[in-house]
């Protein structure tokens, strides 16, 4: 009887202690994303914390600014707050015209863990840690949540929101226009002639928004020149941004990360000159050369970038790989500055 009640006491010891930890507070505030070229609006939204706080999402704008881009920055609150551990959220997509809405749980283990940890910034030059959480609303109700800081933004969620019936005028309170004519005058005003037929000929890609935030076990490496240990300005199609470096105990060994949308890769020529090479790849090149290396091993891979240097003319050569498997890539896009 003796034993158990101490094992008892020490379990519930521990759980206190483990508790007061994790009620740490943290500098962060929170903003709102949307993909570009399909506007949102967020009408509500919080994150909620465990002991009963709240911090508001930012409402009311028309956003389309990029997948993971935050748009909005109000300084709401007490400086440091407790990590979230839920959050809900109510939005209009006018590309489809139709309401989203949800309540979801977080990761908040993972979330803390990241605020708590934080991370060197090569920008900054220091040890530092996120500030951010940004709720990202897309067609079709998905809905990331990202962690984001200086040279890191990481996506700790990702969901879909319900369509919901929700009142048009609690959402535009002017009987004078009608619904179908402010949604077209938003549309116009967001966007240009290209986006705009976009959604005039049905072409919302509903489905992408998941596809991108799929994982792989790769990693970045820059062969032939001599080129520096860092890789910077690393983004990813599903909202994270990153960067690669060995010096900076960063070299993503045993993880898993998104496809990349472009990175910076700093070279050293013949003659001692730096140069930095901003990489861009085609969107279905790179998911078809992802999906590829995984249907043939389920092994990690390589994104290698070879830099060939003849005279004034310099060849980049891209090719996912893995042990004697290798996927080329030719479609990038790449500007030396």
């Amino acid at each position: 009887m003796k034993i158990l009640v101490i094992a008892t006491l020490l379990v519930y010891t521990f759980s206190i202690a483990g508790c007061g930890a994790s009620m740490k507070k943290f500098d962060w505030l929170a903003t709102e994303s949307a993909p570009k070229g399909f506007p949102m609006k967020i009408i509500s939204g919080n994150f909620y914390d465990a002991k009963g706080g709240s911090l508001y999402i930012p409402n009311g704008r028309v956003v389309h600014d990029g997948w993971g881009n935050g748009v909005s920055t109000h300084i709401a609150g007490k400086d440091k707050k407790l990590v979230p551990n839920r959050f809900d959220i109510l939005c209009f997509s006018y590309a489809e015209n139709v309401f989203y809405g949800g309540e979801f749980e977080l990761p908040f283990e993972t979330l803390y863990q990241l605020f708590e940890e934080g991370y060197y910034s090569p920008n900054a030059g220091e040890h530092i840690t996120f500030r951010r959480m940004v709720a990202g609303v897309a067609p079709g109700g998905h809905v990331s949540v990202w962690v984001s800081g200086i040279d890191k933004q990481i996506e700790v969620f990702s969901g879909k929101m319900d369509a919901i019936d929700f009142p048009w005028e609690k959402f535009l309170d002017n009987p004078s226009i009608t619904r179908e004519d402010y949604i077209d005058f938003v549309l116009k005003e967001s966007l240009d002639e290209n986006e705009l037929n976009t959604i005039k000929n049905n072409k919302v890609p509903i489905g992408v928004w998941p596809e991108y935030s799929k994982k792989y076990p790769w990693k970045p490496l820059v062969t032939g020149r001599q080129s520096k240990d860092l890789i910077k300005n690393i983004r990813f199609y599903n909202g994270e941004k990153n960067y690669f470096s060995v010096e900076h105990n960063n070299d993503w060994e045993n993880e898993v990360f998104p496809v990349p949308s472009s990175m910076t890769v700093n070279w050293i020529t013949e003659k001692g000159r730096e140069i930095r090479a901003e990489i861009t790849f085609s969107e279905h090149e790179i998911f078809e050369s992802f999906n590829e290396m995984t249907r043939q091993t389920e092994n990690p891979f390589v994104l290698s970038i070879h830099i060939d240097q003849q005279d004034n003319q310099v060849l980049y050569t891209t090719t996912l790989s893995s042990g004697d498997i290798n996927v080329p890539i030719s479609n990038t896009q790449i500007t030396n500055r």
